[in-house]
């Protein structure tokens, strides 16, 4: 495995991790701060939020909506994009619990993101968050549920 990719798997990770722990400032730790122009662009979000005011504002709405969220990713795959920057491509799954269900409620989606390498390691620049066609997302639901046999009647 490169060097590349495990610092990706890295910092995915501790991006699953922050989001966990509702550790928003760490979060942004995983960031190129640096970059005057992040770009950000969550599933449930009606925009693009292009700059770290925007970034913020949604984090800190998303915490005070936010009673617990898990994460889970899959099938990383990461790009060198020459020395300092590489891309990544991802599954991603959520599970939540929010202040205004009263249910838990989640989903699936993919992610794009671009990094940085910055003298701290690897850093986003650029995230986004693609969701699944209907008639995909469906039909995975239906899958899922096809694998949970039923429960036999009580007799």
């Amino acid at each position: 495995m490169s060097e590349v990719r495990q610092d990706i798997e890295s910092i995915v990770a501790d991006y699953r991790d922050c989001w966990a722990r509702l550790d928003f400032e760490r979060l942004r730790g995983l960031w190129d701060t640096d970059d005057a122009e992040p770009l950000y662009v969550a599933e449930e979000a009606a925009a693009p939020m292009l700059d770290w005011p925007a970034i913020e504002a949604y984090w800190r709405s998303t915490r005070a909506a936010t009673e617990s969220i898990r994460i889970s990713t899959s099938n990383l795959c990461v790009r060198a994009l020459g020395d300092r920057l590489a891309s990544a491509v991802y599954d991603m799954r959520w599970v939540g619990r929010f202040r205004t269900h009263p249910r838990p409620i989640g989903g699936e989606l993919r992610v794009a993101a671009m990094f940085r390498h910055k003298p701290a390691g690897w850093r986003f620049l650029h995230y986004v968050e693609a969701p699944l066609a209907p008639i995909v997302y469906f039909r995975r639901s239906y899958e899922r549920f096809a694998e949970a046999s039923p429960s036999q009647d009580a007799r």
